[in-house]
C-alpha cells in the first residue's frame, strides 16, 4: 500500500514527467517555436488587423449617434491609427493623425441623423509578423464598404467603396493602421 505522503507526491510528479517523455516526440509544442506556432500567430494578427477596419466603421457610426460628443470615437481612433497615420478619401482629401480624420469626418457628418458603416469582404495580407518583443510587424488589408447615411427626415444615401489600409505592430499596443485610403465605387444619395 502506497504512504499517503507517497500518493501526493506522486500525483504531483507523474504529471510533469510523462508531459516532459511526450516533448522528446518530435512536434512537440513546448520549446522550440514550430511551423504550426507561426501559422497560429499569423491567424491571430490577421483576425487582429481586420478588427482594426471594422472597429473603425463602428466607432464613425458613433459620432451620428452621440452628436456633439466625439470623445469615445476619438479613443478608438487613437487606438487604431498611428499616430502618423494617412488617411484619406481617393484624391480628394488626406490628413495626417486620427484626430485630423476625426475633425473632417465629423464635418462630413454633422448632418446626418445616423450612419451605418457595414465592412466585410476583408482581406488581409501579413507581410512580417512582429518579433519577440513587438516590434517590426507589418501588413496590407483591403476591405469592402457599404455605408448608409440617414438625413434629417428619413432621406437615406448609400456609399459603396474599398478600403486600402498598410497596418503595423507597435510595441506596447498592437497592430495599428498606418495609411487607409477609401476609393468610391458608388455613391447612391435619395432625393
Amino acid at each position: 500500500m502506497l504512504d499517503v505522503r507517497w500518493g501526493s507526491i506522486a500525483r504531483l510528479v507523474l504529471p510533469a514527467a510523462l508531459l516532459l517523455a511526450a516533448c522528446a516526440v518530435p512536434g512537440c509544442a513546448v520549446g522550440a517555436p514550430s511551423a504550426d506556432d507561426a501559422a497560429v500567430r499569423q491567424a491571430l494578427a490577421e483576425q487582429e488587423i481586420a478588427r482594426l477596419q471594422v472597429r473603425y466603421g463602428q466607432a464613425t457610426d458613433l459620432i451620428t449617434r452621440e452628436n456633439t460628443d466625439s470623445s469615445r470615437t476619438r479613443a478608438v481612433y487613437r487606438r487604431l491609427f498611428t499616430e502618423r497615420a494617412e488617411i484619406g478619401l481617393q484624391d480628394q482629401k488626406h490628413v495626417v493623425g486620427p484626430d485630423a480624420w476625426l475633425a473632417f469626418v465629423e464635418v462630413s457628418q454633422a448632418a446626418l441623423q445616423g450612419s451605418q458603416h457595414l465592412i466585410g469582404s476583408l482581406v488581409v495580407e501579413v507581410v512580417e509578423l512582429p518579433d519577440p518583443r513587438g516590434a517590426g510587424g507589418r501588413a496590407t488589408m483591403t476591405s469592402y464598404l457599404t455605408a448608409t447615411q440617414v438625413a434629417p427626415g428619413g432621406a437615406i444615401a448609400r456609399i459603396i467603396g474599398t478600403y486600402r489600409a498598410q497596418a503595423v505592430h507597435t510595441p506596447g499596443i498592437g497592430w495599428q493602421l498606418s495609411r487607409m485610403t477609401l476609393s468610391l465605387l458608388a455613391v447612391d444619395r435619395a432625393p
